[in-house]
């Protein structure tokens, strides 16, 4: 953690983990545990109230730790379900150990792969910029990178 030159990703990552260790404590409280497994999720995709990161866009950006993404897809995808019929409805009985441990591991591969790839990324900004590019063809990701040699080259080449 201290090789991160980035704050605002280096607190991503500890309240992450704070999140985490907060699912685990209220494990028994199955309705609790399960929340904090959505603020994990929300916290990392940089999701916000205000923002244009909406609940989908939390499970597509999620499901981008993945490289065979349709199972994990899935798996998100019955989470952030249960988690509007708890929210919107108070439907606690609905959730199981196995939502709070699909949920747990998801959340797991997530920080994890943020933390040993933080290098990379950089900063929050370049979270956000992997979560928008990742799921581009490799043709979109070359043409991308020639425009962006290109718009480097006229805006600061002399």
């Amino acid at each position: 953690m201290n090789s991160l030159k980035d704050d605002k990703l280096k607190d991503l990552i500890i309240e992450a983990f704070r999140l985490y260790g907060n699912l685990l404590d209220y494990y028994e409280m199955k309705g609790v545990s399960f929340l904090f497994i959505w603020q994990i999720f929300e916290l990392i995709t940089l999701y916000t109230r205000d923002d244009k990161v909406k609940h989908d866009d939390v499970c597509k950006r999620m499901a981008a730790f993945f490289k065979d993404k349709d199972p994990y897809r899935d798996i998100i995808d019955v989470i952030r379900k249960k988690r509007n019929s708890l929210v919107h409805n108070g439907k606690f009985d609905d959730i199981e150990d196995i939502d709070i441990n699909m949920g747990k591991f998801v959340a797991e591969i997530a920080i994890t792969y943020i933390l040993f790839n933080s290098r990379h990324l950089k900063n929050i900004n370049g979270l956000n910029m992997f979560y928008e590019n990742i799921n581009y063809t490799e043709k979109d990701i070359l043409l991308k990178k020639d425009l962006l040699k290109y718009i480097k080259k006229i805006k600061f080449d002399k």
